[in-house]
Parts: structure tokens; sequence; C-alpha cells
């Protein structure tokens, strides 16, 4: 239940949460609208409940306080007894609704906890020293916004391990214009060494063309390089590489960074930003992908007529 003050009146709204830019959203992230919030989970969660992580959140100004203590205690055992709520999440799950929906109709928050397409628990975190050899791809992201909103150019290292499986080596993003940009990539490409291969996206259009040519030509000279074009929305590039992660082959690495591209990765796809994330499901196609044109066979081909 939200309630705000203007002008001498009450403006209350209730509602079930929907997404992370629903109007509660909104108002939980910009506390000088003036709002009251007010969020009773049906399990209580207490200072591990989502809304009250984050930098935005305040406590109740009107001396609101939950009086529950217990992790998991029910809002109302006796309205709703932990029988009844049981069966409503059993009924969520088989309806194809999922976690998902439990959240946001139960936890007052349209995402579940531990994720939605990567689970936490399918995001192990290993020690650079236990990572295998293999090969690596770079893939980016690229934004160029500067308002604190801003999407952020961003790039993932990826490894395809000797045991086949998947490793997130490093990962950086940037907010700034395009100077600010130019010297991320810059730095980025003496930081790499020599031999790892870049891979960039390609949008529809000349702009984005003589951007790559630019990048390649004056940013990174010397580097292998590659651009394709996007196939697919982001939750589509992003669904192989989370398949992998619910088999136990997509692992990260410990690097400066890895918290928030494991945060994002458990967002998305309902997150602030996924930059990071699209430029992982980049680097992780370069390992699976197929070439484009078939090599040359030798030998004898012989067309036969029925």
């Amino acid at each position: 239940a939200i309630a705000g003050r203007a002008a001498g009146t009450a403006t209350v709204g209730i509602m079930q949460r929907l997404h992370p830019h629903d109007p509660s959203g909104i108002i939980l992230r910009n506390p000088a609208l003036g709002y009251e919030v007010l969020i009773i989970e049906m399990r209580f969660r207490g200072d591990q409940h989502k809304a009250r992580q984050l930098d935005t959140w305040r406590g109740s100004s009107i001396g609101y306080k939950d009086p529950r203590t217990r992790l998991g205690e029910l809002a109302d055992p006796i309205r709703f007894p932990e029988e009844a709520i049981a069966k409503l999440e059993a009924q969520l799950m088989s309806d194809g609704a999922g976690a998902d929906a439990i959240a946001a109709q139960l936890d007052q928050w349209p995402i579940e906890g531990t994720g939605s397409l990567f689970k936490l628990e399918h995001l192990p975190v290993i020690e650079p020293h236990d990572a295998p050899g293999g090969l690596d791809w770079r893939g980016w992201d690229w934004a160029g916004g500067e308002s604190a909103a801003a999407d952020r150019t961003a790039n993932a290292r990826v490894r395809r391990g000797t045991d086949r499986r998947f490793y997130l080596m490093d990962t950086r993003a940037v907010r700034g214009g395009p100077a600010k940009v130019d010297d991320f990539v810059r730095q980025q490409h003496r930081d790499d060494p020599a031999h790892l291969q870049w891979s960039l996206p390609r949008d529809p259009g000349a702009t984005s063309i003589h951007h790559n040519a630019y990048v390649t030509r004056e940013l990174c000279p010397g580097r292998t390089v590659r651009s394709s074009r996007e196939d697919g929305d982001k939750g589509h590039r992003a669904g192989p590489v989370a398949s992998q992660a619910s088999h136990g082959n997509f692992i990260i690495v410990r690097h400066p960074g890895w918290e928030e591209a494991r945060a994002e990765l458990i967002d998305f796809p309902y997150g602030d930003h996924d930059d990071i994330v699209d430029a992982i499901s980049r680097a992780f196609m370069e390992h699976v992908t197929q070439p484009e044109e078939e090599p040359p066979m030798a030998g004898l081909l012989v067309h036969v007529q029925r």
C-alpha cells in the first residue's frame, strides 16, 4: 500500500507488483516524490526483502513497524494459515506462473529473489587459479549516455575451458559520452593480451558499421576483431547461456566487478541494467556459433537426377 500527500490531499495506491518499473517500483526508487511506502509481505523477509535493500529505501515516517521478527513468519496465520499459503504457492507453480508470480503475489516484489532466468544456485564462483585454460572471447555491448539512468558500454570475457565448460573471466562497464567510451576501449585494449579476440555488435544501418570500423582502426589496431548483427531480443540471446548455467556449465571466476555481474544476471530480464548480460551473451555465442560459410571441400561432387 502506498500513500502520498499533495496539496493537502492524499493519494493512495494499492497494487500487486508486476514489474520493477511499475508505479510501486518508480516510487520506491524516487523518495523525493514524497510517498509513504508500506510493504507487508506474506512471509516475513525483514532486511532481506529486496525493496529494503535498495539505496533509496527509507523506513516509515508515520511510525509503522512490522511486529514480526522471525523470517518466514506469516502475515496473518489465522486468516491465511500455512496450509492455505502452501496450496496457493503450489497452484501458482503448477499453472506455469512460476516463482516470479509467487514473489509478486505474496512477497510484494516482482522477481523471485534467487533469480528469474539465471538462478543464484546456478552461478557458482571460483578463484582465478581454479579456472582451467582455454579459448577466450571478449564480447561488447555499446551505449553512450551520460545520465545516471543511461545504459553503459560493457564488455565480458568468456572462456571455453579445456573441460568444455564456460567461465566468466572478467567484466567491465562504464557510463559516459563518446570520449569516455573511447578511453575505456583503449584501456581495455592495453590491458588485454594480444591474442584475445573481440566481438562487436553490429546494428542495422551504416552508423554501426562505421563505428565498428572506427573502433577496430583507431582504438584497438593489431587485434583480431569480429562484428556481427544482433539476432533476436536480449532474452533470446541470453537463453543459451542460462541453459548452460542451469546444467552447471557456466561458472563465474572471481574478479573486480563479479558481484555486479552476478546481480545483473539474477535480475535479468527485469533489472535496471542488462549491458553486462548482453556482453556475456555475445562472447558466449562466439564460442558456439558455426561459421557462416562452410569451408571448401575437396573431392568430386556428383548430382544425380532421378
